[in-house]
């Protein structure tokens, strides 16, 4: 009977670090495959503090490296509050960004999704260091030591609607929240999982509390199964998956969850000894929901914590469940090789396990010599994994982990699916690689470690450069490169600035692009060969055929291989069809315009963009405008004249057959009319030193020759759209355009002056926009688009890209198009804009810019610039003497100066912050407000009432309304908010002012209670 995939679940992103420095499954598995132990690789120095440890010398387990550092900038954390913030947590928050990125999706790219985030958590360390320390808590240390934080941060952060979570079931935490999340998946209570686990021990009490419960081994070696085990080393780090289920198949996957199950031991002979019975029912329940037989499980990743209890134990529940076999089943023990990572163990091991999935191959056990004679091996069933050995073809691999309150769980995986192989026949699969950071030394560090991964002699740099671009995480600093070839871009980022649409920016545009719709002129032969073979474009081309054909009689794929008879029709009718095929690639990418304009004919499929037309409509507008043209204007004439419209108007009004066709820059004018009288004129003008040049058309467009169609002629079908969800400015009317306004509008854009510069001008002022696509076969206006801007916006600079070149490869195009709107701030969708990687391919990590946050011992709340805590200063009271002992305070420009040091410190960037800047303008939030409130008053023993900081003083007005002789409560006037307010009205400062108004009101009413009680959580 074939399995049923319904309740499948996916495993799409990988997030790892573990001890010492593991931070990518590469090195995971290198380490797997080395046959040795990481523990005693680092030493616990004071802090925190972790140090390389010199061979032999090493702490008795897999300790990480660098826990006081961390990187809160890409996080949007500020300092004060990364000081208070658990390591632990700080190190699940890497893990989770390295998930999403290996996911090909990006921190940002689960906003307002419904995800669900478990998390495992079992050590309080940061906690027992917190209460040690002397200094008085932070706002910041509730919501830093907060066990369910850990999940409820990551919701938060990524701002995610799902279930958020945090799991303690000691040593089965994470298969725990696992579990639970598969469960989540299969109820459709969320679409994506983040499941998460950490474990860090850094505490010595703890430390020692928890060796009271748990066998550490004396020898400080971890060794599974074997006879010489004496017990557990401590390991430490994180991992973090991100899991979607099967039937979606959006992307790609490690592995595949089959099935899972947890229960408990019930009542043994001691709450912290393990049951065989319970962890075979345990194995059975887990093969049952996987909907598989155990002979199809090839390899079991065990808790094998290398203890003389626990492993015959395990061995004996592995050897029922699974012991009825044609072959043996190996089994290892990830903890032989990172020590037991206790909250965190079941993820270490299905990491492992889903890394030998994907190799297809089963490391060997480490530390394993000769098999503990007490273990179940089913008469030869059940094998330790000595060495490294080939997973059976088709085998799947299960994972256990066994809480020591006896809460257990079980996970049975399959193969994930591989990465398809880049299309080549998709001429608009573009090479790019786009790299991004919270600042600018993270992104040159990241930008040297792509060229160092690229220069690999084994590289897979198609890989390497897709994976990286599409999972990366859109910030503040960009670099941007691409080229025709992997190869080539490989080459190009070994220069700064190399490659099309390379260098490094600073982006600050968010308003989107304005795209430009050029008119007639800009076709060429051939312009649409590699088009019209997109693979995500051929519904539309088969569309558009239809709708050419019923507008114009022809065919319009034979019009553009070259059967067409090149009149003007036909010209308008192919250029508007390339345009609209360019505009679905670049809205593939997730890319909106901010505003749209059109040239001449190019207002047609503008409005298409825009949304008041169909591209039908568009079609049959474009064959009616070339049908006008071609009976009124042939034989015309037209010219370029470098000179400003007005200074043209006295010369043209001696001449009735000549007129401005055009005003497309400052210094740009085209005329059109007759060819007799045309020629004449700018021979004039020419002959005065103007600059001059006739252009290659044989139509007068925009001329007084079209007057001679016939008024009964000049309709076109009306405006169906009332507006539409993009602006249009007109080139008509010079501002934005309302089709509901505009009647007979198709024959002024026919007959009337394409008002380019004036509709180009206004759009740049009201939209904010600083960017400006030519959507084309073929740039023509670029010249006049960057002249204008610079005429608009001579301070700032604009950037202009084109869509298309005459003679130029689409891949070429797009990807320098989509380079240069990734760095000049514009976000798309790279996982639509870079071809798939290759399963293997490793992506370029993230370059954490980690700096020493440790909250130490001292007798303030106060920060410095290292993030440490410094001592309470003493207040010089000489400048009070004469004021009663009672009223004697600190100084009104000691508080501001103190303020406006907490409120730097809060703060990304940390600026310099003026005493005269009122704080609401930093925008901080309420625990942040909470926080300086606390050390103000801590440091100077002073009592401040919030109201007063939430009206938004400067630091000058709070530093005298609290010095002595100060009055707090009339310098602060606070809007009235009662409880009878509806809670979604109120902003964040009117919530805290009622939170604080039910504070002093006494006694409340039960309205009141309940109301508060809501708002506090």
């Amino acid at each position: 009977m074939t399995r049923s995939t319904e309740g499948d679940v996916s495993i799409v992103g990988l997030g790892l670090r573990l001890a010492p420095n593991i931070d990518e499954s590469v090195q995971l598995w290198e380490a797997l495959t080395a046959g040795r132990s990481v523990s005693g690789t680092a030493l616990c120095g004071a802090g925190g503090r972790r140090i390389a440890a010199p061979a032999g010398t090493g702490e008795p387990g897999g300790l990480r490296s660098g826990i006081d550092q961390f990187d809160p900038a890409p996080f949007g954390i500020g300092h004060a509050e990364a000081t208070d913030v658990d390591p632990q947590q700080r190190l699940v928050l890497e893990a989770a960004w390295d998930s999403l990125a290996d996911a090909e999706i990006g921190w940002h790219g689960l906003r307002g999704r419904s995800v669900g985030v478990f998390a495992g958590a079992y050590a309080q360390d940061w906690l027992f260091t917190q209460a040690r320390g002397g200094a008085p808590f932070s706002g910041y240390v509730g919501t830093g030591t907060a066990h369910s934080m850990l999940a409820n941060r990551l919701s938060y952060l990524l701002d995610v609607h799902g279930p958020s979570l945090t799991v303690d079931t000691a040593c089965s935490s994470s298969l725990t929240a696992l579990h639970l999340a598969v469960g989540a998946l299969r109820r459709g209570e969320c679409e994506f999982a983040l499941v998460t686990a950490v474990a860090l021990g850094f505490d010595d009490t703890y430390r020692e509390m928890t060796a009271s419960s748990l066998p550490f081994s004396p020898t400080a070696e971890c060794r599974p199964f074997d006879a010489a085990a004496d017990g557990i080393v401590r390991g430490e780090g994180a991992v973090s998956l991100l899991l979607e289920p099967a039937r979606s198949g959006r992307r790609p996957s490690r592995a595949t969850i089959l099935g899972s199950a947890i229960n408990h031991d019930g009542r043994t002979n001691g709450m912290t000894a393990p049951s065989a019975a319970a962890q075979t029912r345990l194995l059975r329940t887990a093969l049952d929901d996987a909907r598989v037989s155990a002979s199809e499980v090839a390899y079991l990743e065990a808790h094998g914590t290398g203890t003389i209890l626990g492993d015959p134990i395990e061995t004996k529940a592995i050897s029922t469940a699974y012991g009825e076999r044609d072959t043996p089943l190996l089994v290892g023990s990830v903890k032989g090789t990172l020590g037991h990572l206790e909250a965190a163990a079941g993820l270490a091991g299905l990491a492992a396990a889903v890394l030998s999935l994907q190799h297809g191959e089963i490391p060997g056990q480490v530390g394993f010599e000769q098999a503990n004679p007490a273990l179940h091996l089913a008469g030869g069933s059940l094998e330790i994994a000595r060495q490294r050995t080939p997973l059976r073809r088709g085998g799947l691999v299960a994972v256990s982990s066994f809480g020591f309150g006896g809460s257990n769980a079980h996970v049975v995986l399959g193969p994930g699916t591989r990465r398809v192989a880049v299309d080549i026949d998709d001429p608009s699969a573009v090479h790019v690689l786009a790299l991004s950071a919270a600042d600018a030394g993270s992104l040159d560090a990241r930008r040297e470690s792509a060229r160092r991964r690229l220069r690999e002699p084994e590289a897979d740099r198609a890989g390497v450069l897709a994976r990286t671009t599409r999972g990366m995480t859109p910030q503040r600093h960009r670099y941007a490169w691409s080229a025709s070839s992997p190869d080539e871009l490989a080459e190009a980022v070994q220069v700064q600035a190399g490659g099309r649409g390379g260098g490094r920016v600073s982006a600050s545009a968010r308003s989107g692009a304005i795209w430009v719709f050029s008119g007639q002129g800009s076709n060429w032969r051939g312009m649409a060969s590699e088009l019209l073979r997109v693979p995500r474009l051929q519904g539309s081309w088969d569309r558009w055929e239809h709708e050419v054909r019923t507008a114009t009689g022809w065919s319009l794929r034979g019009s553009l291989a070259g059967d067409g008879a090149g009149t003007t029709t036909h010209d308008q009718v192919t250029i508007g069809a390339v345009q609209l095929a360019l505009s679905e690639l670049l809205m593939s990418w997730q890319h909106r315009p901010a505003a749209v304009i059109g040239h001449s004919m190019g207002e047609v499929t503008a409005a298409v963009v825009a949304g008041t037309l169909t591209s039908a409509e568009a079609f049959a507008i474009l064959a009616r405008r070339g049908q006008w043209i071609e009976s009124a204007a042939g034989g015309g004439c037209m010219a370029s004249v470098a000179l400003p419209a007005p200074e043209l108007a006295a010369r043209l009004e001696a001449t009735g057959a000549v007129g401005v066709a055009a005003v497309n820059g400052p210094r740009s004018t085209v005329l059109s009319g007759a060819a007799e009288e045309v020629t004449a004129l700018t021979a004039e003008l020419a002959a005065e030193g103007i600059q001059v040049r006739e252009l290659a058309v044989t139509y007068a467009f925009h001329s007084p020759l079209l007057d001679a169609v016939a008024p009964s002629e000049r309709t076109v079908t009306s405006w169906p759209v009332a507006g539409g969800s993009v602006p249009q400015y007109s080139t008509v009317t010079a501002a934005r355009l309302d089709p509901e306004r505009e009647p007979g509008y198709w024959w002024r854009n026919v007959r009337e002056p394409v008002r380019f510069l004036d509709a180009l001008t206004a759009a740049l002022a009201e939209t904010g926009s600083r960017c400006v696509v030519e959507i084309a076969p073929h740039p023509v206006l670029q010249r006049d688009i960057e002249a204008v801007a610079a005429q608009a916006l001579p301070a700032e600079p604009v950037v202009v890209l084109a869509a298309a070149r005459r003679q130029t490869p689409l891949r070429d195009t797009l990807g320098a198009l989509s380079a240069g709107l990734f760095r000049h701030g514009l976000d798309l969708d790279l996982r639509a804009l870079a071809p798939p990687a290759d399963l293997w391919a490793e992506p370029v990590p993230y370059a954490w810019q980690r700096r020493r946050f440790w909250r130490e011992a001292s007798g303030s709340a106060g920060l410095a610039a290292s993030g440490t805590r410094h001592a309470t200063p003493q207040v010089d009271h000489t400048e009070t003497a004469g004021i009663p002992a009672e009223q004697v305070g600190p100084a009104a420009s000691e508080i501001t100066a103190h303020v406006c040091e907490l409120v730097s410190a809060a703060l990304d960037d940390r600026p310099v912050v003026p005493p005269d800047v009122p704080l609401g303008e930093w925008e901080l939030e309420s625990l942040a407000v909470v926080t300086l409130r606390n050390a103000v008053e801590q440091r100077f023993g002073l009592t401040i009432p919030l109201p007063l900081l939430l009206d938004g003083p400067t630091p000058h007005e709070l530093g005298r309304a609290l010095a002595p002789g100060g009055d707090p409560a009339a310098s602060a006037p606070v809007k009235a908010v009662t409880a009878d307010d509806p809670l979604d009205a109120l902003t964040d400062a009117e919530l805290a002012d009622l939170l604080a108004a039910l504070e002093t009101t006494s006694p409340p009413t039960p309205d009141d209670a309940r109301r508060g009680a809501t708002d506090v959580h």
